[in-house]
């Protein structure tokens, strides 16, 4: 096996300041929704079991990402488009998030805001797993600290700026919609700029049976992973 080459280009100033405003995006409408909008819808739409309804969903949410985070890391390293692996990924899963964002915001019983909120636990899946796998394409290691403040960095600020902003707004869609509006706002920049590495049938990572005979033979051994899911 042909030992993989290490990315060489610096990427540029520019470069990573569009993949921390994506981040930006992605961060607040995935952290700011479960510190204040979800809790605050649970507690109108069943005020007796808002607290058990939250409990639920998170709980899916993560099981639902524990299975989907290696899958998605599989399926994106074999993904061939003219508009790029990894980039299509992350459009795919920012579209999915918004997309789920506004479902959120028109339901009206729990059941439906927990399904709805697993399809932008998806999408943000989706999105992460582009973003952290073009890093190890893309990224020299000389650069991969900084590019990992750029990635974790807008965290705070995220989840700062959308408390400020979704406090003053009354009613659930409108906060979703400017939660939707964020994400695909705030990714566009990168997605309309950046270009994936060439790739090859030959480069494309493991298939989806080696996939689920590692899993089967070594199940201690870590997977794939994202931030945040």
């Amino acid at each position: 096996m042909m030992e993989k080459t290490l990315p060489a280009r610096s990427m540029s100033r520019a470069w990573i300041g569009r993949y921390s405003l994506a981040w930006l995006g992605l961060w607040m409408a995935y952290l700011v929704p479960q510190q204040f909008a979800l809790p605050d819808q649970l507690a109108r739409v069943d005020p007796a079991g808002r607290i058990a309804d939250f409990g639920v969903i998170n709980a899916v949410c993560g099981v639902v990402a524990l299975f989907t985070l290696p899958l998605f890391g599989t399926l994106c390293d074999r993904t061939r488009s003219r508009f790029g692996r990894r980039r299509l990924w992350v459009a795919g899963g920012a579209t999915l998030f918004a997309s789920g964002l506004v479902a959120t915001g028109l339901q009206s019983d729990w059941t439906g805001i927990g399904l709805s909120w697993l399809a932008c636990s998806i999408g943000f899946c989706m999105a992460t797993v582009g973003f952290t796998a073009l890093v190890a394409d893309q990224v020299p290691e000389s650069q991969r600290g900084t590019v990992s403040s750029a990635m974790f960095g807008p965290q705070t600020v995220g989840v700062v700026l959308g408390l400020f902003c979704l406090t003053a707004i009354p009613g659930d869609l409108p906060r979703y919609l400017l939660l939707a509006a964020g994400v695909l706002v705030l990714a566009a920049p990168f997605v309309l700029k950046h270009r994936d590495t060439a790739t090859t049938r030959s480069d494309g990572g493991v298939g989806l049976r080696e996939f689920v005979a590692s899993v089967r033979d070594n199940p201690r051994s870590p997977g794939p992973s994202a931030p945040g899911c």
